[in-house]
């Protein structure tokens, strides 16, 4: 009887220690949008020898621990812009360093599809990784992004 009691515990406990190492984040405006789940379905295992993760919101996934990439689809298009866009392997994205008013710089940056509907953004160190690795490796989970426009 005793051994049957340790084995429900134990097993009432799996589920939670699936979640401890969950990566926390936020679920973007329209990470239900169908192609966002075939976009997180293309992302790769590993990045740069970095594991996926688990998230805790829907159309996001992580890599590293801690975890230095963060992707996440869904977010909010951005419109016209005179930032630089940079095409890799037929994705076009707007890369711009996190600014934080008043500190120093913080090395991190962040990626964002330009001209694809739902948008992916990933948001990464460029200090443990640089963007030449982050965005080639992405690309199969941007291409499965509807391509409205183009930055040229």
């Amino acid at each position: 009887m005793r051994l049957r009691h340790v084995t429900l515990a134990l097993l009432a406990a799996l589920p939670l220690t699936g979640c401890a190492s969950a990566v926390v984040t936020t679920a973007a405006p329209a990470a239900n949008n169908p192609l966002c789940a075939s976009a997180m379905l293309k992302t790769p295992e590993t990045i740069s020898g970095r594991d996926r993760r688990d998230t805790t919101s829907q159309g996001n996934t992580a890599y590293g621990d801690p975890a230095d990439i963060v992707v996440r689809c869904g977010v909010d298009a951005p419109g016209p812009t005179s930032q630089k866009c940079l095409a890799v392997d037929g994705v076009d994205w707007l890369v711009v360093e996190e600014q934080h008013p008043g500190q120093s710089p913080s090395h991190t940056w962040r990626a964002t599809t330009y001209g694809t509907e739902p948008t992916l953004e990933v948001v990464f160190n460029a200090d443990t990784m640089p963007s030449s690795d982050v965005l080639p490796t992405l690309s199969a989970a941007a291409g499965a992004l509807e391509k409205k426009r183009s930055c040229q």
